[in-house]
């Protein structure tokens, strides 16, 4: 994963206006932020309900005003809002503006090239080795990645086919979420059926079968495309899908998918649930470093707390891909981008 540190970097940014609604803040000249706070105005009538939309998902609406909205998003990318306020017996009033990619002035960049493997037992001095291009090269850090947050998205299919499957990710998933709480690791929840929506922790029903649809479709890319925009900043990041990998009606195909996910620098763990052939979910899997695991008799949740609790950090200055890391003892999983 290659992170850009710059030394300065400016956006500016034009008002909204639009018949009824405008955009105060932010104003001209403002510097944009990672999580963005918009004031939306109504300068004549009042509405009953503001929607905001971020890349064309509804993330948020307010009844009343004041409308504020605190939007995270990734300022390293064009990201297009769309208001729609609503007005007693009007049409609605729609405003659409694109935020494009921080433009910055250069005077020094800092390029670091790094990703978290995942390493089954812990190395020794001597017994792992790394090459760049087939070049041994020895990295500036190369130790558990425990001194850094892990920023871990949660995707839990909901959908009608994982009906069975609930019982046995109730105890798992809260000793998960529980031992993040701990480390202060920061997690978003995602649930998905025929779209994927953001679940607030607080509010998970008491089982986590409450969250259950009957619904026969599931969007498995459209799920990975929006958790690759939803990492909040830093650099270690992982995915863990939880999901039978049927796929009915996703607007992104794999390729798509497998773009947003190596934008982000996430790895990704995908939890079978129901033992079916996804070639092309085990693909990304291996592609971002990360694995998938069946969910049958033998349960893959001990492996996988061992593995993101003793996730590595190897930074390593001038490398690039292919990077190939071997270790004496165990299994390890690290990108393979190149690929």
């Amino acid at each position: 994963m290659r992170l850009l540190v710059f030394l300065q970097g400016l956006l500016f940014c034009a008002t909204l206006t639009a018949q009824n609604l405008h955009i105060e803040k932010p104003g001209r000249g403002e510097t944009l932020q990672d999580t963005q706070e918009f004031v939306i105005v109504a300068t004549d009538g009042t509405p009953t309900r503001v929607d905001f939309y971020l890349n064309g998902r509804l993330i948020l609406a307010r009844r009343e005003a004041p409308y504020v909205f605190n939007v995270r998003w990734n300022t390293q990318y064009k990201n297009t809002v769309k208001l729609v306020g609503h007005f007693d017996g009007l049409d609605p009033v729609v405003v659409s503006q694109d935020f494009e990619e921080i433009v910055v002035d250069v005077e020094e960049e800092l390029k670091i090239f790094q990703f978290f493997p995942f390493i089954e037992q812990v190395p020794v001095d001597g017994s792992w080795t790394i090459t760049s291009n087939g070049r041994a090269i020895k990295p500036q850090t190369f130790e558990p990645a425990s001194k850094l947050p892990l920023n871990l998205i949660i995707a839990l299919d909901t959908s009608g086919s994982m009906m069975f499957a609930f019982d046995d990710l109730e105890a798992p998933l809260r000793q998960l979420l529980a031992w993040c709480k701990e480390k202060n690791h920061p997690v978003r929840f995602l649930i998905f059926d025929r779209q994927p929506s953001l679940i607030k922790l607080e509010n998970l029903p008491p089982t986590l079968k409450g969250l259950y649809r009957e619904r026969g479709s599931s969007v498995v890319w459209d799920t990975i495309a929006t958790a690759g925009e939803l990492f909040p900043v830093g650099p270690r990041r992982v995915l863990l899908l939880i999901s039978d990998g049927g796929d009915q009606g996703s607007r992104h195909s794999p390729a798509s998918a497998e773009v947003y996910l190596r934008k982000s620098g996430a790895a990704m763990i995908w939890i079978n649930t129901a033992n079916l052939v996804n070639k092309d979910l085990s693909r990304l899997c291996d592609l971002s470093g990360g694995f998938a695991a069946l969910a049958g008799e033998r349960s893959p949740w001990p492996g996988i707390f061992h593995l993101l609790a003793g996730q590595y950090h190897v930074l390593a200055p001038d490398a690039t891909w292919p990077v190939k890391l071997k270790v004496s003892k165990g299994r390890i999983w690290y990108p393979h981008w190149e690929k």
